[in-house]
């Protein structure tokens, strides 16, 4: 079953986490989902963990595969990557994602896709929100034209359930963020719970990468 992780009815909200001590985990480890939050995210947590890697930051980035041997000696990793790409790294971890209503994410995803000329999904976009969501399921189910224009498609369509399972099936996401403990708060009300979740009641989240929605 390929959806998008679901929010209203689903287990990951009621995940216990009340009382947790993220710092007692040596690396913590945010999966940096788009128009998520994450930037303005990713910013606070910055400040808390001054000792941190942000993957793909750093322009050039190089591969992955030769970042990861040295992650473990962080306090905070993230990028746009997957649960998978940062399992292996070593030392205890602590996942954290933020989730939001799959219509919105959708939504936000388009009106940014749509100011950007050079993006390869930019031509989709000039035909309406509604279109550009069935291009890009088309897209995704049969996997032609470029490579670069199906990963972006995949992201649109499926882009949750992809960063935490590596499959487009919200039941397998949903069994990952079980099976590592990952820490999902959701977009709609992520200060509260950061406050409530998380249990920090000073976390600055200052607004970045928020796009137009004319």
């Amino acid at each position: 079953r390929r959806a998008s992780l679901p929010l209203a009815d689903s287990p990951a909200k009621n995940l216990r986490t009340e009382g947790l001590s993220l710092e007692s985990y040596r690396v913590h480890v945010f999966i940096h989902i788009p128009k998520t939050a994450g930037t303005s995210f990713k910013a606070a947590l910055k400040k808390r963990f001054p000792n941190h890697f942000l993957y793909g930051d750093i322009r050039p980035a190089k591969p992955f595969a030769e970042e990861k041997p040295k992650l473990g000696k962080y306090d905070l990793v993230t990028g746009h990557l997957t649960v998978a790409d940062f399992d292996s790294v070593e030392g205890e971890k602590q996942f954290l994602t933020i989730v939001r209503n799959p219509i919105d994410r959708l939504l936000s995803l388009f009106h940014y896709i749509r100011q950007r000329k050079h993006h390869s999904l930019y031509p989709f976009s000039l035909c309406g929100p509604e279109m550009f969501f069935r291009a890009c399921r088309d897209i995704s189910d049969h996997g032609y034209l470029q490579r670069a224009v199906a990963v972006n498609a995949r992201e649109v369509t499926d882009g949750m359930c992809l960063r935490l399972s590596g499959s487009r099936s919200s039941e397998r996401a949903l069994e990952q963020i079980k099976k590592m403990g990952i820490v999902v708060l959701r977009q709609e009300s992520l200060e509260r719970d950061v406050r409530e979740r998380l249990g920090w009641s000073e976390f600055d989240l200052p607004e970045l990468n928020t796009g137009s929605k004319k």
